[in-house]
């Protein structure tokens, strides 16, 4: 019988997590296709003020795109990048508040990782701290916050994994 791969197995497999993340430079996973990464090296130099609203527009239009992604009763989850054995599965559609005790973890990449992903590994988020950007993969997710793209969003740096001019 064949078992089937846990979500944290398979995001370490299938984007080369843990080959990469000691990478010195360029992204940490295999950016897939469809996907799309943007710098957001100014919120890490901004006031906390500033920074504090600005990672709380960037919750709040993450759930509002994983709401319009994904079907109700669909779950996400978040992993720590330290303590991979430390994930949370949660379905969007019923969180209450995008207040950061609502979350299991943060969206934004302030000191670790932030890794978001359905369980098919269709959509979801990869904030980087290290190379201060989010990449977020998937159509129906991209399309989803390309609508209404948080405030911290500076220029998209990748496509699908390539440099953009």
């Amino acid at each position: 019988m064949k078992r089937k791969m846990s979500v944290g197995s398979h995001l370490a497999s299938g984007f080369s997590f843990f080959e990469r993340r000691n990478n010195p430079t360029g992204p940490r996973i295999v950016e897939p296709s469809p996907s799309l990464t943007w710098d957001i090296s100014e919120a890490f130099t901004a006031d906390a003020a500033v920074r504090e609203t600005m990672e709380a527009d960037l919750t709040q239009k993450v759930l509002a795109a994983m709401c319009k992604a994904l079907r109700p009763g669909e779950q996400l989850y978040s992993f720590d990048s330290v303590r991979w054995y430390e994930n949370y599965s949660f379905y969007p559609h019923r969180l209450a508040s995008v207040r950061r005790d609502a979350w299991a973890l943060p969206v934004f990449p302030d000191d670790n990782y932030s890794i978001f992903v359905t369980s098919e590994m269709v959509c979801g988020l990869f904030g980087d701290p290290l190379d201060q950007t989010i990449c977020v993969f998937g159509q129906e997710f991209l399309d989803a916050i390309c609508a209404e793209p948080p405030d911290l969003f500076g220029n998209p740096l990748r496509r699908d994994g390539h440099d953009l001019p």
